[in-house]
């Protein structure tokens, strides 16, 4: 019980077996004692304490913070060790701030959290009254993804138990660690505590939350080419990171001797590490449910927003064990669609890909299925992709292109009876299609124009410079018309001179090529099949041709000073080739992703890919 008298207040610590009164200052007159805490500064703090013993459990912050709050939140632990000293062990579980924090629920660090409950094991189990969690359900909703934040979260879930607060119930669970991203301890504690995964409503939330892990950002499928090498020639050495060891997590040998030398390498080690983890959490979970009653099983995975989640995080293998669990679940409609239908809806192709490498007897079942607007898997594939989906892409040119490439697909996998089938709106795949992709067709004429204008001035420009170059040799050519060598160049046999001349040869043949290309795509009929293929690969050459007229008249340049001042100045060469390749260099940094990504999507592997690793049953 607390009252205001004047600048002092009187705050109620209970200890073990009695209950006392101190008079508590207000918390500006404790500033000396704050500012120590901050600092972990205990000898400052040790004086102060010693002069007014009040300090101790005295509000030196605001929403109410004690200086043993300030020095756990900063990670002193030394400082909470010699200050707990001072205190009952008991008096530790009802300091608590505005939120009803223990110092175990602002603890920093786990050295912080392991001092604590060595002192007071029953601070595990307190409950803070803003949120209604434990310590270890605090640091699980705070935990950003670094060892030292796992770390804490590991230890508290080995000292918290399972006693009559209940910390392992409801959605604050193990969901809240599987959304921290520690599949491992999450995998501990569902072996532990198999109701988090058996309990109808526990268990729902349990499952919502590893649907909702997309399984793309573990997988390495999102990673650059060569650290996606890297990702499927590396093993790990466990599924599971050693107990009480989080700062050093087990590694394949490759990891541990290239690792910390080359940059990206750790982080996709630790990335398929987690990924193993991840599979391992999602089978525990399944095998616990396969114990249950089918029933309630049944119950909780045809739960509409559990499908739904894992369809657009497109957690395959989460899918994969549903289905093996309960087959008739994937007849269950999301948002009034199949699964497949909903996955071709969001664009998810690593479901849509599983999906139709299944029982053929299925598809077609799936392929003829209508909404309740009599809409088809068809219809859902001319329907816009979502905003996230084409964000993503760079160019409205090329944004229209992988939602051909869709429309394509699922029209290969639809019947021919099914094909000219319309919705209640009187409309075909087809006509939704064109009507869907007006305003982005639109867009990606507009787009593609503009970028073969401006790229064919340059080319233009180029093409009339080195045209040019051969009329004008570098040192003129001989004029002795009594010689058999009238006219010919003066540094012929030089070999920079050759250089020039086949750089120069080059320069104006591919510009000329580069020119052609910008030109027949201003003259092209921008409909939405050219958008597939034809106008993606005349862009692709237009750039390629062009990146090689700049380098060649780069090359050339730099051999036409190298003969005119070589001689004199024998550094001017190696100067002017450096410089010569910053313009080259800008030129690919600023266009090479967007080549590169129209290469792999106009060339490379298709993103639909059928295979016997992705069938369900």
């Amino acid at each position: 019980m607390a009252t205001r008298a004047g600048t002092s207040r009187t705050v109620g610590v209970t200890g073990a077996s009695s209950s006392s009164t101190v008079q508590v200052k207000d918390p500006s007159e404790y500033l000396g004692l704050y500012r120590a805490a901050l600092k972990g500064d205990w000898n400052t703090a040790r004086d102060l304490i010693k002069d007014d013993p009040s300090g101790k459990t005295a509000v030196v912050a605001v929403h109410n913070a004690t200086a043993l709050h300030v020095a756990a939140a900063e990670g002193h632990w030394l400082f909470v060790e010699e200050l707990i000293k001072e205190l009952e062990p008991e008096s530790l579980e009802v300091m608590t701030d505005m939120s009803g924090r223990t110092a175990l629920h602002c603890s920093a660090n786990t050295k912080t959290a392991r001092v604590l409950v060595n002192r007071n094991p029953k601070l595990t189990q307190i409950k803070c009254t803003s949120f209604e969690v434990v310590p270890l359900m605090y640091a699980a909703m705070a935990a950003s993804p670094s060892n030292e934040q796992k770390s804490m979260v590991q230890y508290l879930s080995e000292v918290t138990t399972d006693d009559h607060s209940y910390p392992f119930s409801g959605d604050t669970a193990g969901a809240l660690i599987m959304s921290a991203g520690f599949y491992d301890i999450a995998l501990a504690l569902i072996e532990r505590y198999p109701n988090l995964a058996l309990d109808h409503s526990v268990g729902a939330f349990a499952l919502a939350a590893i649907a909702g892990i997309p399984e793309a950002s573990l997988n390495g499928s999102q990673l650059p080419f060569w650290q996606r090498c890297i990702y499927s020639f590396v093993m790990v050495d466990h599924l599971h990171a050693k107990r009480g060891d989080m700062e050093n997590p087990p590694q394949s040998l490759t990891c541990r001797s290239i690792g910390p030398t080359i940059p990206g390498v750790e982080r996709v080690c630790n990335m398929k590490l987690m990924h193993k983890q991840y599979l391992s959490l999602v089978k525990c979970i399944f095998t616990k449910l396969a114990q249950a009653n089918p029933l309630e099983v049944s119950m909780v995975l045809r739960m509409t927003h559990i499908a739904r989640i894992a369809i657009l995080n497109e957690s395959v293998e989460f899918i994969k064990e549903c289905a093996l669990m309960d087959p008739d679940m994937l007849w269950h409609p999301v948002e009034g669609k199949s699964h497949l239908g909903f996955a071709i809806d969001k664009r998810c192709e690593n479901v849509y890909n599983m999906l139709v490498s299944g029982n053929k007897s299925r598809m077609h079942a799936w392929t003829c299925r209508k909404d309740s607007s009599a809409n088809t898997i068809l219809h859902f594939a001319a329907k816009l992709a979502p905003p996230h989906k084409l964000i993503s892409i760079s160019g409205a040119a090329l944004k229209m292109q992988p939602e051909l490439q869709w429309f394509k697909e699922v029209e290969s996998i639809t019947p021919d009876t099914t094909k000219p089938s319309t919705n209640n709106d009187e409309k075909t795949a087809r006509v939704l299609f064109t009507e869907e992709h007006a305003d982005l067709l639109e867009k990606g004429e507009k787009w593609m124009k503009d970028t073969a204008t401006s790229c064919m001035l340059v080319a233009t420009l180029i093409a009339t410079v080195v045209f040019a170059a051969p009329f004008t040799v570098p040192g003129g050519s001989i004029s002795d018309i009594n010689s058999k060598d009238n006219g010919i160049p003066i540094f012929l046999r030089k070999n920079s001179f050759m250089v020039f001349a086949i750089a120069d040869s080059l320069a104006l043949f591919s510009s000329l090529t580069s020119v052609l290309m910008f030109l027949s795509i201003l003259t092209s009929r921008f409909s939405e099949e050219d958008f597939l293929t034809s106008l993606p690969r005349k862009l692709i050459i237009g750039l390629v041709t062009l990146f090689l007229s700049i380098a060649a008249m780069m090359v050339s340049f730099s051999a036409v000073l190298s003969i005119v001042l070589g001689r004199r100045f024998a550094w001017f060469p190696i100067a002017v080739t450096l410089v010569a390749c910053v313009p080259v260099a800008l030129f690919a940094m600023l266009q090479f992703p967007l080549l590169v990504q129209m290469i792999i999507s106009t060339y490379g592997a298709s993103i639909f890919r059928r295979h016997d690793s992705l069938k369900i049953w």
